[in-house]
This record gives structure tokens, C-alpha cells and sequence, in this order.
């Protein structure tokens, strides 16, 4: 079902950038076989703005737009399917159009919707042709298929620009830290190697689609690797920003008062799809309902970096249980899991500050190094503390303890 909210989809039309671009070959050889297909003179790839139907392709007409109140793709977009006039001088709708009385003297249009898959019409597929006509079934058939690789070329084109602006922003973000923690360079120099590495790997594939070594079908093979690097830098990148922050003269935490099951819940419900994805079980073991005064932000990240960690080096049947405890003015922590343990060689590493252990998931992820370092630079601010017991093969339990009131420690 198509969406018919105009604002809604001229957003979604502008979301594109695909407006007042330069011609492409991709879309010009569409196109030629819509025209080549159903036997027309012209053929055009129209979309429409507030104002015009500017033309992303055109076979046929010198022209690269016309005002949206005279076109015929304007009605073509309040459809589903194919919008056909066999001849427009026997349509009350179009025969006194200035597109019938004069140039291009459009007599027969046939235009398909292209709609998203979430249901906006950005335009038409149409072909033209200055005599009446009547489709065939094979080429009405036929301007339906190549009306959905227009829009499967627009999605690519989208997906290509998004990964190529993430790229340049985390190589931006990249810059700037390490220009603004100079002091830190040997733990820069780990995080530049680990950012740097998928960051080159997407930048070749990026540079292959540019040269023409790769189509948009072989680069669309490559978006769900794209999308797995660019979520592991992100999830780094956060870390070190916080991790920076952390680090800043006179960073104090800030402090409020908040349910700690709450926050729990909240970020066990984000890591859910994560988890399922994985056949990993997540289990809640707590009904405690009690009131902290801490930073809820950054008690947050290290929850979330544990329960994230937990995930990674799990594997399809394991478990995850999070227990929370109350002792001594304490609330505590328990993120316990099956997976595959922790060797008795990194044990001994994992929280020396001297030492960044960057591990593999159980499904090839890649482990963050910094993420731990991160999780007891926050506890340390909150008067909190945090350890591990871990098997190898057999599974480990992170805990942190933090006290319940901040303010009388």
C-alpha cells in the first residue's frame, strides 16, 4: 500500500540526493530498454518534487524537467500500478495539456510507479509516444521489472553515499582524537591500527565501486560486510570518545538518582536482536527495584560493553544471566555466561592498563580492546570497582559494584 502523505514523501524524495545530478549510465541504459522494449520514441526516468518532474534519465526528449502541473507522471504516482493513457486527446485530463497541444506531442503515456519499500512514490518509469498506442502484456510486464531495478539503483546509490559519508566522519572523528589526546600515543596507536583496518577495507571496495571494477549487484553483495564494519568502528570509536572524555582534567561524573533495573532492562532490550540473531539466551535474574545515585551514562556504557562483550563470545545454545545484588551499600552486578571463557594467560591482562587485549568473537567478531579499560575508568569515578571469574570452554562472569548512594562514600 502506497503512502499519500505529499510531505512524507517529498522527505523521502530529498533523502535520496538523487535530485540535479549528472546523467548516469546505470540509469540511461533502463531507460533505452524501456523504450527499446515497448517500441516508443521516449522513455524517461521522472521524479517529482514540489514544483517539476526532473528527469534522472531520458531517451527521446532533450529536455531534463518539466513543471509538475502539467505532467502526467503527477497522476502516475497516486497509483500502485501502471498509470496508462492510450490517447491523451480522448482524456478530458490531458488533451488541452501544453504537453499534448505542442511539444513533445504526447499522445499515448504509460507510466509505472517507483515506490520504496517502505511505500512513497519518488517518480515514474514512463514511456511516451506521439501516436495512440495499447501495451502488450509483455511489455507491460516488462516496464514493471525494470520500474523496480530503477528503484533498487536508487536504494544502492543511497547506500553507497551513506557508507561513503560514515567513512569520511569516523575518519574525521579519527583525526581530531588523536590531535586532542597527543599524551596518549600508545594507547592511539592500538585503536589507529584497529579503526584504520576496516576503515581501508571499506574505502577499497568504495574505490572499486568508483572505478567501474565493481557494478552496483557485485556492490550490493558487499553491503552486509560494509554494514558489520562500520557498526564494530562505531561501537569503538564511542568507546574511545568516552574513554577520551573520561580522561579530560577535572571529569567529574554526574550524578543523579535512577532504578537500576530500569537502565538494565533498557539496554538488555537494545542487545536483544543481537543476541537472538546469535542463538544466544538472555535471561533477567532480578526483581530488585532499587534507587542509586550514580552517573547513569557511564554506568550505562559499562553495562552495555559487558553485556556486548558477553554476546560476542558466545556462542548458538549458550546462555547470558544477569543477576543484580545488594550488599553492603552495595548494588552489584553479575553478567554470567556460558561462552568460551577467558584463557588464564589474557585473565591475568585484562585490566592492566599496560595491556590491550583485542580477541575474536565466536562468529569472527572483532573484540574492542579499550572496552574494559573504559568500563573501570567509569566504575573508578563512581567509587565502584569491577572483576572476573572465568573458565576457558566453560564461561565467565563479569561483576561491578557500585554504591547505592554516591554521596557517602
Amino acid at each position: 500500500m502506497i503512502n499519500l502523505n505529499e510531505q512524507d514523501r517529498l522527505n523521502k524524495l530529498l533523502s535520496y540526493n538523487i535530485l540535479d545530478t549528472p546523467e548516469e549510465n546505470d540509469f540511461d541504459e533502463l531507460v533505452n530498454l524501456a523504450s527499446s522494449i515497448c517500441k516508443t520514441p521516449i522513455s524517461l526516468i521522472s521524479l517529482i518534487d514540489d514544483k517539476r518532474q526532473w528527469f534522472k534519465a531520458h531517451f527521446g526528449l532533450a529536455e531534463r524537467e518539466t513543471p509538475k502541473e502539467i505532467s502526467f507522471c503527477q497522476h502516475a504516482i497516486k497509483k500502485e500500478e501502471l498509470f496508462v493513457v492510450s490517447d491523451a486527446l480522448l482524456d478530458a485530463r490531458f488533451r488541452d495539456n501544453p504537453l499534448v497541444t505542442g511539444h513533445p506531442d504526447i499522445r499515448f503515456y504509460a507510466g509505472m510507479p517507483l515506490t520504496t519499500t517502505d511505500g512513497y512514490n519518488l517518480g515514474t518509469l514512463c514511456v511516451i509516444d506521439t501516436r495512440p498506442r495499447v501495451l502488450n502484456e509483455e511489455q507491460t510486464n516488462a516496464l514493471k521489472i525494470i520500474s523496480k531495478q530503477v528503484t533498487k539503483q536508487l536504494d544502492l546509490k543511497l547506500s553507497y553515499q551513506n557508507i561513503k559519508n560514515y567513512t569520511e566522519l569516523l575518519e574525521e572523528k579519527q583525526t581530531e582524537l588523536k590531535e586532542a589526546n597527543a599524551t596518549k600515543d600508545k594507547i592511539f596507536s592500538i585503536v589507529a591500527h584497529d579503526l584504520r583496518a576496516p576503515l581501508r577495507n571499506i574505502k577499497d571496495i568504495l574505490d572499486m565501486y568508483n572505478s567501474g571494477e565493481l557494478d552496483m549487484e557485485e556492490f550490493s553483495n558487499f553491503i552486509k560486510l560494509i554494514s558489520d564494519k562500520v557498526n564494530t568502528t562505531t561501537e569503538m570509536l564511542e568507546n574511545l570518545l568516552s574513554w577520551a572524555k573520561s580522561q579530560l582534567k577535572n571529569s567529574r561524573p554526574n550524578i543523579s538518582s535512577f532504578l537500576i533495573n530500569e537502565l538494565l532492562i533498557k539496554e538488555l532490550n537494545k542487545q536483544k536482536k543481537a543476541a537472538e540473531e546469535k542463538g544466544i539466551y538472555l535471561k533477567t535474574a532480578f526483581n530488585n527495584n532499587i534507587e542509586i545515585n550514580a552517573d547513569a551514562e557511564m554506568v550505562t556504557i559499562v553495562f552495555r560493553n559487558l553485556l556486548s562483550n558477553a554476546i560476542k563470545f558466545s556462542r548458538k545454545g549458550d546462555s547470558i544471566v544477569v543477576e543484580i545484588e545488594e550488599k553492603n551499600d552495595q548494588v552489584i552486578i553479575n553478567v554470567k555466561d556460558t561462552g568460551k571463557g577467558i584463557s588464564a594467560e589474557n585473565l591475568a591482562k585484562l585490566f592492566n592498563e599496560a595491556e590491550y587485549i583485542s580477541t575474536f568473537g565466536t562468529n569472527n567478531e572483532k573484540g574492542i580492546g579499550i572496552g574494559l579499560h573504559l568500563c573501570k575508568t567509569f566504575l573508578q569515578k563512581n567509587k565502584g570497582s569491577i572483576w572476573v571469574n572465568s573458565t576457558e570452554n566453560v564461561g565467565s562472569t563479569f561483576s561491578f559494584a557500585i554504591p547505592i548512594d554516591f554521596r557517602k562514600k
